[in-house]
């Protein structure tokens, strides 16, 4: 027959700071599950809520929901950065010397007049192929209002080369073009041709003697 152990064993030291280990870690794991409490429509355990959060936590939490709710476009606005915008370029033509023809130069009626000047692209635009040469004054000669105007980057001296036929009434002639941009804006310098269109002296008849005495 088993003998009980009196009640008594249980007030030992040994057996009673076993009893108080136990205790204290049940409180424990009691006081860890209060902090999520069970749903009963759910059947779930639901996460702790901002309330049950110390306060810094709860400010941290709402700059993040903060900052998700900005619309995505607002947010790519925000991070890429924005180019200066480009300076237009300039636009001049300055006039150098004339190759040929000087100004005032004899031609006979109806000779081709092939005039030339060198310039250079003072401007910061290249001039391509929407850059014109159009006459302002003058007569027309059988020439277009405006021809092509020879490409050049900035900085560069290019030649500039118009033929023409002079008139066949004598006088003189005086012709200016200027520079036009593909705005359809006059720049730079006129360049000029500048002639008198002259008739060839008539040679006498030579003297046969017969009018001599």
């Amino acid at each position: 027959m088993m003998k009980c152990k009196p009640v008594g064993w249980l007030f030992q030291p040994v057996p009673f700071l076993l009893c108080l280990a136990c205790a204290a870690w049940l409180l424990a794991a009691c006081s860890a599950l209060g902090g999520a409490r069970s749903d009963p429509a759910q059947g779930l355990f639901r996460a702790p809520s901002g309330a049950d959060l110390p306060a810094s936590t709860q400010a941290e939490a709402a700059v993040v929901v903060q900052r998700q709710n900005v619309p995505p476009a607002v947010l790519l606005a925000e991070q890429t950065p924005h180019p200066s915008p480009t300076a237009p370029c300039s636009d001049n033509l300055k006039f150098l010397k004339d190759l040929t023809i000087p100004d005032g130069t004899h031609v006979a009626p109806g000779d081709m007049v092939d005039k030339r000047w060198q310039v250079e692209n003072q401007g910061t635009c290249t001039w391509n192929q929407e850059y014109r040469l159009r006459r302002t004054t003058g007569p027309e000669l059988g020439l277009p209002a405006e021809i092509a105007l020879y490409p050049a980057r900035s900085g560069s001296q290019v030649l500039i080369r118009i033929q023409m036929q002079a008139p066949a009434q004598a006088g003189k002639v005086r012709i200016a073009w200027q520079a036009v941009n593909p705005q359809g804006a006059l720049f730079g310098d006129l360049i000029y041709v500048d002639f008198s269109v002259v008739k060839p002296t008539e040679t006498p008849p030579a003297d046969d003697g017969s009018n001599s005495q």
